[in-house]
């Protein structure tokens, strides 16, 4: 170590450290970095239940994610078989559903109206919430209008009364 002037009466502290390397030192470090590989010989595939979600993104209507709960049976492909079996066709991505479809699938799960309105008045807050936060400018009779929409889709579908039919599963069928 040694000191050095820095203007003003000041000192700056250098420190200058040499650290010599042995040829047996770098054999050694080059020999810890093995090439790493991952490799995957089997596909897993889980059942999810499905629950009224909270994503923003969705244009309207509650949204619906997946639940935590799985069935406990999983299917076992190996790798290279289901790849090859794999066809996917534009229509197997198309994960977009209608929003009476999102309804008429939550009501079949056993959810209420009352609960579909939370969800889709949660759903809303978050949109105009990100708006606000992009700067777009929502005046409270904007808000007022949306929200008065929603109470007004619900109470007509509640006063309506009419539940969809439960869907049947092959296992039903």
């Amino acid at each position: 170590k040694r000191l050095e002037p820095r203007g003003s009466g000041s000192f700056l502290m250098k420190r200058r450290t040499a650290h010599v390397f042995e040829k047996e030192d770098f054999l050694s470090l080059f020999a810890k970095e093995k090439k790493k590989n991952v490799r995957f010989h089997n596909v897993e595939i889980r059942e999810y239940s499905q629950c009224i979600g909270d994503n923003p993104s969705c244009s309207a209507g509650p949204p619906v994610s997946l639940d935590w709960t799985y069935q406990p049976r999983t299917q076992t492909y190996p790798l290279d078989s289901y790849e090859a079996r794999q066809k996917p066709s534009e229509e197997e991505y198309e994960i977009n559903e209608s929003e009476e479809g999102r309804i008429r699938l939550l009501l079949n799960l056993g959810y209420t109206y009352q609960e579909l309105l939370q969800a889709d008045v949660n759903r809303t807050k978050d949109q105009l919430y990100r708006k606000r936060s992009s700067g777009e400018n929502v005046t409270l009779k904007d808000v007022d209008k949306i929200f008065e929409k929603l109470r007004h889709k619900y109470s007509v579908k509640m006063k309506s009364g009419v539940r969809p039919a439960r869907a049947t599963t092959s296992a039903q069928a």
